[in-house]
């Protein structure tokens, strides 16, 4: 259930499709094909109806988990799934990934510019497991209270490639009042 109103979901949705078309340009260069965004959907979901979903996540997947530096908390989660082409997997195993240097810019720069946030975006950890334990892993420490998680669903597909994939951009529970209040006083800039 979506509780945010149209101009909120809107604000939010194109947040994450900023950092979601440098994700998409980058896979286009080390692929060497076509590389579609889809439309991202945004949740609020509470801990049974997270866990409820993740629990019919099997496939094993890679993952890289970014987090918002000293605030919000959250981050964003890009996920590949395991028949990835060799280059691609190279880059995921990397132990420095400079080339998403242009991403994590890019999200910082569109949370300042929409939102009035301004954070650094640091990487906490790569994964190679199947996508329930990432999940559970990346987002069990992200509910308190009775508040929602807040998470923006980005899904991408290459090509000729096996490559269907998921960038989630996502707020804490607990930071769910601030995100959306700083929405709200964006709203109110643009109408005046």
């Amino acid at each position: 259930m979506n509780s945010l109103n149209e101009m909120q979901d809107g604000i939010i949705k194109e947040i994450g499709n900023i950092g979601a078309g440098h994700i998409v340009m980058y896979l286009s260069q080390i692929t060497k094909a076509k590389t579609e965004l889809d439309v991202s959907r945004v949740y609020e979901l509470d801990n049974e109806q997270f866990s409820n979903i993740s629990k019919y996540l099997t496939s094993r997947i890679y993952a890289i988990d970014y987090r918002f530096d000293p605030a919000p908390a959250g981050g964003f989660l890009l996920l590949f799934p395991k028949e990835v082409p060799q280059n691609v997997l190279i880059f995921l195993r990397s132990a420095s990934v400079t080339s998403l240097n242009n991403l994590t810019t890019a999200y910082s720069k569109s949370l300042e510019d929409y939102i009035g946030i301004k954070c650094k975006i640091t990487l906490k950890k790569r994964y190679e497991d199947t996508e329930s334990t990432i999940l559970s892993e990346v987002f069990d420490s992200s509910f308190t209270g009775k508040d929602k998680l807040l998470l923006i669903d980005t899904r991408y597909n290459v090509e000729s490639t096996p490559m269907d994939g998921h960038m989630f951009l996502y707020f804490d529970s607990k930071e769910y009042s601030n995100i959306t209040n700083a929405i709200n006083a964006k709203i109110k800039g643009m109408i005046g």
